[in-house]
């Protein structure tokens, strides 16, 4: 029993680790240089080369993903560009995947009990 708990618990965190990673990599293959797609076409070279710095952008790409990996284990998934307001936080991702649970829950009991073989099934 630990042994497939542990099993589970350890394929989860590949798959997480795998996950982080493509989306890492899929932002990185976007045709032309994240400053200026962040920025938009207006932007100077100053102002570009001020927002790279500040992102990272001109460190290497492991650098540039181990920076990413730690914040999204630290719960920080990025600002918004413009009013560098927080996009969004872990725990509002927690927050609406419990309430979500919360409210399927009585339906799922309800669907889950055994049928007897004698009971019609309901139309």
């Amino acid at each position: 029993m630990w042994w497939y708990l542990l099993k589970r618990l350890g394929l989860s965190v590949v798959i997480i680790l795998l996950a982080v990673a493509t989306l890492f990599l899929m932002l990185h293959m976007i045709p032309g240089d994240p400053a200026s797609i962040a920025l938009g076409p207006r932007a100077t070279p100053e102002i570009q080369a001020a927002y790279a710095a500040k992102m990272h952008l001109d460190k290497p790409l492991a650098y540039q993903f181990l920076i990413y990996a730690g914040n999204v284990l630290q719960g920080d998934l990025g600002s918004d560009v413009f009013s560098n307001r927080s996009a969004a936080t872990a725990r509002l991702i927690v927050n609406g995947n419990c309430s979500d649970s919360v409210r399927a829950t009585p339906r799922f009991e309800k669907t889950s009990l055994p049928r007897s073989p004698c009971r019609p099934l309901p139309a």
